[in-house]
């Protein structure tokens, strides 16, 4: 329940809870979806209305609203109140569509980061709680050991704790034909959609599995854990690395594609000016000779990104830099590279920049 130190503030928050429950009944009257809690009840629900007298209401309301949840962000880190920022945050929202519109579900994850101190903390308070229990012997020597691990890290560092089982509500809607669809993420306290020619059966609920995507946890050493609530835990600094290294892997990716198509495109330009020349044949056989050269200096690009791990620097992210700094010799010698890359890797050499091969030699 919470508590108040300003006879103000204590009717603010009981006015609050009447626009709350005023809120929660307009959307129920007209729900299409719910997601269900830990305990099984229904939150984050979406209403759906063509009415204008309820969408009135309905602005009035989320008006009010964000009023109080303003009011409470400002009073309430100098008071005492108890008021959970979760009580009425995020702000619900009304959103009015012309055309289709999507719900779409999918799994989520939560996570809090634990500084090292303090879970060593908690790994003396459980020892010296279970620490008289025979019974709990072999436990003790696990919590020593996993505690010896975090007592020999630096001082200061953070981990992550990620744990699964929750999932995460969108609402997608599409405001003109040639308009890209717009995703709008639905908070705990719901949403409504309005709109004067849909009705319930043209809104479709979509889940979205994850499939076999890859996720940049695959690549991040877990560490046990025995004192913190169910998840997986990971150092903070692993997770920045590996977001770095993706930066840079989606760098790479959008120069293959573009690449690509750019290949595709003026491939296609050449067929129509050649065709019925004597250039023609010419040209089909150079472009099937330089195919497979083209192919081979997209798909290496992806090992010389892997090289970048194991220098462990991910600030550069131009195509050219990484080419011209992590190739071989041997490798940036046979022909498969433009000036360019050739230019800039002496433009390297002459700045003192180590190069790939200087941090690890070819083996002969």
């Amino acid at each position: 329940m919470a508590t108040f130190t300003d006879k103000k503030f204590e009717e603010m928050y009981q006015g609050f809870r009447n626009v709350h429950a005023e809120w929660e009944t307009l959307v129920s009257e007209c729900v299409i979806f719910s997601d269900v809690d830990t305990r099984a009840l229904p939150f984050r629900s979406v209403g759906l209305t063509s009415d204008p007298a309820v969408l009135e209401k309905a602005e009035h309301l989320v008006s009010e609203w964000q009023r109080f949840a303003t009011a409470f962000d400002k009073q309430g880190q100098g008071s005492k109140s108890t008021i959970l920022k979760e009580t009425y945050m995020p702000v619900p929202y009304i959103l009015k569509v012309k055309h289709e519109v999507e719900i779409l579900r999918r799994g989520a994850m939560t996570s809090f980061v634990h500084p090292r101190e303090s879970i060593l903390t908690r790994y003396d308070s459980t020892i010296a709680k279970f620490g008289k229990m025979k019974a709990a012997a072999s436990f003790i020597k696990l919590l020593k050991k996993e505690r010896d691990f975090f007592e020999a890290e630096p001082e200061g560092t953070l981990y992550r704790l990620r744990s699964s089982g929750f999932t995460e509500i969108t609402l997608v809607h599409t405001p003109a034909a040639d308009i890209a669809p717009e995703r709008s993420l639905v908070g705990a306290h719901g949403a409504l959609i309005f709109s004067s020619s849909l009705t319930k059966d043209d809104v479709q609920l979509r889940d979205i599995t994850g499939g076999d995507q890859k996720s940049m946890y695959d690549r991040i050493t877990r560490i046990e854990c025995s004192v913190l609530e169910q998840g997986d835990l990971y150092r903070v600094s692993d997770i920045e690395f590996e977001r770095k290294y993706r930066e840079v892997y989606r760098s790479v990716q959008r120069n293959d594609t573009s690449m690509r198509i750019n290949w595709e495109k003026r491939e296609r330009e050449m067929r129509v000016k050649y065709r019925g020349t004597e250039k023609y044949n010419k040209f089909i056989s150079d472009n099937n000779a330089t195919r497979p050269i083209r192919q081979w200096v997209l798909d290496h690009d992806y090992i010389l990104i892997e090289r970048m791990r194991d220098i462990g620097e991910f600030e550069t992210k131009s195509v050219v830099d990484i080419r011209a700094r992590y190739l071989y010799d041997d490798e940036i010698k046979d022909g498969r590279y433009s000036s360019k890359v050739l230019t800039r890797r002496q433009e390297m050499i002459d700045q003192g920049i180590k190069l790939y091969q200087d941090l690890y030699p070819k083996s002969k």
